[in-house]
């Protein structure tokens, strides 16, 4: 499987402590959704996305605001729950003043959107705007 280091930036105006914590705890509920749904693909879907939604509410609600939710739970989800590893969101995950910074290696499929999106929509992020290692050319970085 490929991997790529996957990045996110996301704006906020003047965030509380309150509101730190709770963008870090969404990120570890998405790094365990990820792994319970690792763990329950090919399983009854109405009984996978029961449990889902008890134990990951707000993954599951970002899941259905991009229409994912309540579908077959195999490969609907793929690149849509990517977070990164659960040991890295401490490390990873940082607010310097307005902006959080994010990174961590993934599957190089992924699509960060639906976290992006769920930043402005669920937390008031004013813009958040993620990249793959993979999109981007190191040469155009620098000028001479």
């Amino acid at each position: 499987m490929g991997e790529a280091v996957y990045y996110l930036k996301a704006r906020f105006v003047s965030p509380s402590e309150r509101l730190k914590t709770e963008v870090t705890d969404f990120f570890t509920e998405g790094a365990n959704a990820y792994d319970f749904w690792q763990m329950g693909q090919g399983n009854d879907h109405g009984k996978f996305w029961t449990a889902f939604k008890e134990e990951f509410p707000l993954i599951y609600k970002m899941l259905a605001a991009e229409g994912l939710a309540d579908e077959e739970n195999n490969n609907n989800l793929s690149g849509k729950l990517n977070f990164g590893d659960l040991s890295g969101i401490a490390e990873n995950l940082t607010f310097h003043k307005e902006i959080l910074y994010y990174s961590a290696e993934v599957w190089h499929y992924a699509n960060w959107a639906p976290i992006a999106n769920f930043l402005e929509s669920e937390f008031g992020a004013t813009a958040a705007r993620w990249v793959s290692s993979e999109y981007v050319d190191h040469f155009d970085l620098l000028h001479v």
